[in-house]
Parts: structure tokens; C-alpha cells; sequence
């Protein structure tokens, strides 16, 4: 689908999808959390970086001062890479698409069809609500995939979609279990339970 319709349709709420799509909707990293949160990564680990310069410069070696040396350098390195990776997006400013069509979700670059799909639904991560699904397979290695929205459905909205998604493509793919709560998620309590 071209540039042109995606901002046509604006979030998918408002306007008369086209056949086989139901839902466009977008994630942008244009946000003063992200921006603080890149800031705070990349410059906490130039603070170690720095800190391993002091400790490397000033003491005796050890195996113990070894060890140290070597976790906060990594961690420097992680905290590093993952603060420049939120700052190069922002900067850029990158922005997630989402579409759900007849064929399957389409979120960023990646392409799922329904066929790889066993449950979509609603999930609430820490009080903000997103749309998840679940790949068949994989057992307890398996994982929701988040689809986080700039203006997420609310829960009549959401209602609304696993119903329409329900009714187009139920047949076709009997395999999928439609909105309510993750199934897997729901085997997880009740085995914590026990």
C-alpha cells in the first residue's frame, strides 16, 4: 500500500478500509522518552567508561579487579548500544506501520501471515494498552509480539476488530483464537497456581 492511503486512513478508525484491510494504526520513536531514555543510556555508560579508566589508571591488578573491569565493561557496551539505538531513532525519526489485512500483520518491515498466527487479542503492559499476538509453535520459548500504537484502541475498538477479523477470516483460519486473553497466559496461571 502506498504512502498516499496510509495517511489517508489515519489510524485506521475513521475511515472506510479498503477490502482484505482492517487495521492501520503507527508507533513513532519521535518522543521526549525516548530522546531522555537514549540520553540517560549513552551518557551512564561513558560514566563507566570513564570509571574503568580511573580504576585501570590508579590501583594494582587483581583476578577480582579483572572481573569487575571486564562487567562493567559490559555493561557499558550494552547500555552504549542501547542508547545510541533509541537516539538514532529518534533522530531519525523512525516510525513503525501497522497493518492488518486479510494475508496477515504487517508491523515495521516484518510480515506475519495468519497461517504463523494462533491467538491476536489485547493485552495491558503495565496500564498502556496494546494489540499482541502469539506464533503457533514454540511452545513455552513462544512470546506475545507487542504492537505498540501512538493512539492505542481502546477496549471497544479492540472488541470491535477481533470481531471483524473473527468474521472474515474464522473459516479460512479456525487455527487462531480471536481477542479475549492470551491462552498461553492463561496455561501459565493456572500451572503457577498449582
Amino acid at each position: 500500500m502506498n504512502n498516499q492511503k496510509r495517511k489517508k486512513f489515519g489510524g485506521g478508525r475513521k475511515y472506510n478500509m479498503p477490502v482484505g484491510l482492517f487495521y492501520t494504526g503507527s508507533y513513532s520513536y519521535l518522543r521526549k522518552e525516548i530522546l531522555i531514555g537514549g540520553l540517560f543510556l549513552t551518557g551512564f555508560s561513558i560514566f563507566l567508561t570513564y570509571l574503568i579508566y580511573q580504576i585501570v589508571t590508579e590501583r594494582t591488578w587483581s583476578s577480582n579487579l579483572a572481573l569487575s573491569i571486564a562487567f562493567l565493561g559490559v555493561l557499558a557496551t550494552v547500555l552504549f548500544c542501547n542508547g545510541t539505538f533509541f537516539l538514532s531513532r529518534w533522530i531519525i525519526q523512525k516510525r513503525l506501520l501497522l497493518e492488518i489485512t486479510d494475508t496477515g500483520i504487517t508491523y515495521g518491515k516484518k510480515f506475519r501471515p495468519w497461517t504463523e498466527i494462533s491467538w491476536i487479542g489485547r493485552i495491558n503492559l503495565d496500564g498502556y494498552p496494546m494489540l499482541a499476538y502469539r506464533l503457533k509453535g514454540g511452545g513455552f520459548f513462544s512470546y506475545c509480539r507487542k504492537l505498540a500504537e501512538d493512539r492505542p484502541l481502546s477496549s471497544t475498538d479492540c472488541e470491535a476488530l477481533m470481531e471483524k477479523l473473527r468474521n472474515a477470516l474464522q473459516k479460512k483460519h479456525p487455527h487462531i483464537t480471536f481477542g479475549g486473553t492470551d491462552p498461553f497466559t492463561l496455561n501459565l496461571e493456572r500451572f503457577t497456581k498449582i
